[in-house]
């Protein structure tokens, strides 16, 4: 009798590996299911962060001046210095000139002394 309760019918033999096979693969399935899930919301916070670093970075260049405006500000200052090297460079003319003058004035004295200092001596 226990020779009869071992043995078991084809069909019932293929039922149980179909049972065991469609739980293996439902398993499987959870198992991919999860995994997605898992997959998906680990890129979700991924991309969040991108955003959040490219917003960030359209926040700070937005701050930036363009090419434009810096060549227009480069054009001011460079303008601004040359008018200042020409002031500067008139202002040392005019200097020279101060000198020239200070010095005929000093050669004209020095004549006009040097004539009465002449004529003082003759008389």
């Amino acid at each position: 009798m226990k020779k009869e309760e071992e043995n078991i019918s084809l069909r019932e033999y293929f039922d149980n590996k179909f049972v065991e096979l469609r739980t293996y693969i439902d398993l499987k399935f959870k198992s991919m299911d999860e995994a997605n899930c898992l997959a998906r919301e680990n890129l979700n916070t991924r991309l969040e962060s991108m955003n959040e670093f490219r917003d960030s970075l359209e926040d700070q260049t937005s701050h930036y001046i363009t090419r434009t405006e810096h060549d227009a500000l480069i054009s001011k200052y460079d303008a601004e210095v040359r008018i200042l090297r020409d002031s500067d460079a008139r202002a040392e003319g005019k200097a020279s000139q101060n000198s020239v003058v200070v010095a005929y004035l000093i050669a004209i004295s020095g004549i006009i002394i040097g004539v009465i200092g002449l004529m003082t001596q003759h008389l």
